[in-house]
């Protein structure tokens, strides 16, 4: 019996001033991405979305999507603060 994969989409919305910003300095970060999983960014003036996707089969593909999504929250945190600094 083969088992259909799960599709987990999350979206995550952080209201800030530096959507655009924030976009352009994490985009870059997205090239290590582990495979099988998407992560999408945009923005519109005072919104950065991230989507994360994958496919699992595997409960563990599960976890690295929130690890995934958590390394990149990390960033944005990072980013914030030096922009606030800087502002």
């Amino acid at each position: 019996m083969n088992e259909e994969p799960l599709k987990v989409r999350v979206e995550v919305e952080i209201r800030t001033p530096h959507a655009a910003e924030l976009e352009k300095a994490i985009s870059v970060d997205n090239v290590d991405v582990p495979q099988g999983i998407t992560i999408s960014l945009y923005h519109n003036e005072e919104n950065l979305y991230i989507i994360g996707e994958c496919e699992c089969v595997d409960p563990k593909r599960l976890l690295t999507l929130r690890n995934t999504l958590d390394d990149i929250l990390v960033d944005i945190n990072a980013a914030i603060k030096v922009l606030e600094t800087v502002k």
